[in-house]
Order: structure tokens, then C-alpha cells, then sequence
């Protein structure tokens, strides 16, 4: 399944939808980073699927995903010499790929949860998203959307 999302740049506070393989406005995704450190994604009846919390006091970049009302997972950032490395905690998952270039996939034992692509236009970029089982369309969705903003800031 794909899902492609358009992001303006300039934006004080990101909002953008997410479509579906048709075209279809599928979720509206609000960012309020500056005023509360969240990230929501919400169904076009604008019921919050999921959310996303910074955890803004720590030695580390870290972020909650919260789906369903729950906190299921945590995602981390990590500085090495090599660079950034990202750790997605109550998911199993490892991220493989270039997160600054926004070329990358996420992983769960050697199988692909999602392949993120972005394309860059002059006033926005497109990212595509191919989520091989819909299971897990929205805590990848919530994951990509967290260390895009990590990545961008």
C-alpha cells in the first residue's frame, strides 16, 4: 500500500494529509511542536488516530508514539561517529537508510515495515510511503513523521 504525503515548507505550524494510492485524502496531520511538543494524526472525520509527544527534557532526542489512546513505543535518537542512529522501542524495529536525505526504510527482523522516499520540489516536498502490511500503516506513519521532524530541526 502507498500513502504520499505533501508537506509545505515555511510553515509556522505543519499541517498536511496524507493520501491514499488514489489520490484520496486519507489523514490530516497536525503539528504543534512549538506550542506543545505534539505531533497528531487524524482520520478525515478528525477522530486522532495517533499521536506523537516530544519528551523535551533528556540527554537524548526522544520521542512517544501514542496510538489508540496508548503510548506503544518510543523513538530514539542516538549521535555516533557515523552519524545519527535511530531506535524504535515496543515495535522491534531498526531504520536502515538515510533519514537526513530522507531515503530510508524501516525494518522488523530483515522484513521491510515501510520504505520512505522524498521528493523535493521548489515550495513543497512529496514523500511516499510503501507500507507493506496495512497492520502497521499508522504507527510507521507516526515513526517516519517523528524523525522527519528530528531530521528537518
Amino acid at each position: 500500500m502507498k500513502l504520499t504525503m505533501k508537506e509545505k515548507k515555511f510553515s509556522i505550524r505543519d499541517s498536511f494529509r496524507v493520501q491514499d494510492e488514489n489520490g484520496k485524502d486519507k489523514y490530516q496531520v497536525i503539528g504543534e511542536f512549538i506550542d506543545t511538543g505534539k505531533l497528531y494524526i487524524k482520520d478525515m472525520n478528525g477522530n486522532e488516530v495517533a499521536r506523537i509527544e516530544e519528551k523535551l527534557v533528556t540527554l537524548k532526542t526522544k520521542f512517544y508514539l501514542v496510538i489508540g489512546g496508548e503510548r506503544r513505543g518510543e523513538i530514539v535518537k542516538e549521535m555516533s561517529l557515523l552519524g545519527a542512529k535511530y531506535h524504535i522501542t515496543g515495535y522491534d524495529w531498526k531504520v536502515k537508510g538515510d533519514i537526513s536525505d530522507h531515503k530510508y526504510s524501516i525494518l522488523s527482523d530483515k522484513k521491510t515495515i515501510v520504505t520512505v522516499k522524498k521528493r523535493r520540489l521548489a515550495l513543497t516536498g512529496t514523500y511516499v510511503f510503501d507500507i507493506e502490511d496495512e497492520a502497521n500503516e499508522i504507527p510507521a506513519l507516526a515513526a517516519v513523521l517523528a524523525m522527519d521532524y528530528v531530521a528537518s530541526h
